[in-house]
């Protein structure tokens, strides 16, 4: 399991001089200025990251992100700085390590850019340096091609390979689109030597994995409703996969909604099978002229691995419930109850149990930026008769017009993979974005993956 924490602050500097010209910013935000010289932009963060297996030990990995861009020559060059500097004394997970990268763009035609970068990495298991070169063009409407050369250098030697992509649409009418995908990678030289530890993933980059995927898509587009679907297929020097994603919604007017999805994967490698399918509706009920809000989720998983002296089946059915309701224009009282039945299958081992989980939670504004929270949850599991317990209280600070940051802590706490998506349970402190939303929003929480 892997948690990953990430906040995030922006800034953008228009410098400028000149006659006659009009430099955008940010949304609808527009500076007159004369001739513009340079546009700036400017970021930080701070990322967590912990990822736990089956092993009780845990990884963790702290960062502070920060980066940066310039545009010139009327906007044809563009200099960028991405860095993210790992601290606190751990280090641990390779995916998220220190990291520098310089980057270039270079529009050489209206529709045709240059880009070139160059990454180093510091991690726990080794360091690396690569090199990306490439060619970005548009050629004609609805389609965008990319191509690069990209060399990794690591301590087992370097390896250089080629990238090709190619992306298409078609709106075929005012509601029906299309979509298709091409992408083909192929190792030119490979390494002098083998990796020290070959189940360690690269901290940047890909294995030497050669691979060809293409996919296909489309959607149907209404003002109340919408449907989209695509179709992905993957063959690899390492492993083979197909996926396949569909989803519908649909927005019943005064906040009212409902929505479903369809998601099927399957990945086949030498030692292994593993086919992974979700099935999941939605429901969402927020009037503007209602203090109640309430969100449903009802969600059956299912996950089968055969080969490599293991076998495991799994099959989830999972619900959870909250509502949301506005005692007054300084308190809000919000309540969840999830529900889910599992029934397992290890080898030739059966395992089944029914758990839930109730909570409750209390907000109170102090002033119009803080506000000051307090819950508890408690998660039962029937057949063992066993209780887990989530207390805490946290502290909201408004960063913008309905989004929030909090600082929390928990006494007590659990990790449970079904019930603690959208609430931090784990003992500790956290830090988590909290958003209002109204019914414009509601589609994309309804189907968060289309």
């Amino acid at each position: 399991m892997r948690l990953i924490l990430t906040g995030m602050v922006l800034a953008v500097i228009a410098a400028a001089c000149g006659s006659g010209a009009t430099a955008p910013l940010v949304g609808p935000v527009d500076v007159d200025v004369d001739t513009r010289l340079a546009l700036f932009g400017l970021y930080g963060g701070y990322r967590l990251v912990r990822e736990r297996d089956e092993d009780p030990s845990e990884d963790l990995s702290q960062q502070l992100i920060a980066g940066g861009a310039v545009s010139a020559w009327n906007d044809r060059l563009t200099l960028r700085l991405d860095s993210e500097l790992a601290f606190g004394g751990r280090n641990d997970v390779s995916d998220y390590t220190t990291r520098a990268i310089l980057g270039a763009d270079f529009k050489l035609l209206q529709d045709v850019s240059l880009f070139a970068e160059q990454e180093f990495t510091f991690g726990p298991d080794e360091d690396t340096a690569d090199t990306r070169l490439g060619i970005k063009a548009t050629p004609w409407k609805g389609g965008r091609l990319r191509t690069s050369l990209e060399q990794q250098s690591a301590e087992n030697g370097a390896r250089l390979f080629a990238n090709v992509g190619l992306d298409q649409t078609w709106q075929l009418s005012k509601v029906w689109g299309l979509s298709f995908s091409l992408n083909r990678s192929a190792t030119l030289r490979h390494p002098g030597s083998t990796p020290f530890n070959a189940d360690v993933p690269p901290a940047s980059g890909t294995a030497d994995d050669d691979f060809t995927s293409i996919s296909f898509g489309t959607s149907h587009q209404l003002p109340d409703q919408s449907w989209s679907s695509r179709l992905e297929f993957r063959h690899g020097s390492e492993e083979d996969k197909w996926g396949f994603f569909t989803g519908f919604h649909r927005e019943l007017g005064d906040g009212i909604g409902y929505s479903a999805s369809l998601k099927l994967f399957d990945t086949d490698t030498d030692q292994d099978e593993k086919t992974e399918a979700d099935l999941s509706f939605g429901f969402v009920y927020r009037p503007l002229a209602s203090r109640w809000i309430v969100l449903d989720r009802l969600e059956f998983a299912f996950e089968d691995q055969d080969g490599d002296g293991f076998d495991f089946r799994s099959r989830r059915l999972v619900n959870n419930l909250n509502a949301n309701f506005s005692w007054n224009r300084y308190t809000q009282l919000s309540f969840k109850y999830g529900a889910k039945y599992v029934l397992d299958r290890i080898d030739d081992e059966d395992l089944a149990g029914f758990t839930d989980l109730m909570g409750v939670e209390m907000r109170r504004n102090l002033g119009e930026r803080f506000d000051f929270g307090t819950h508890a949850r408690v998660r039962h599991s029937w057949d063992s008769e066993l209780y887990d317990s989530s207390v805490g209280v946290s502290l909201g600070y408004r960063v913008v017009t309905n989004l929030w940051v909090s600082f929390g802590y928990n006494f007590t706490g659990f990790r449970d993979r079904d019930f603690s998506d959208s609430d931090y349970t784990s003992q500790g402190a956290y830090f988590q974005f909290r958003y209002k939303f109204d019914h414009h929003t509601i589609r994309d929480l309804l189907l968060p993956n289309e």
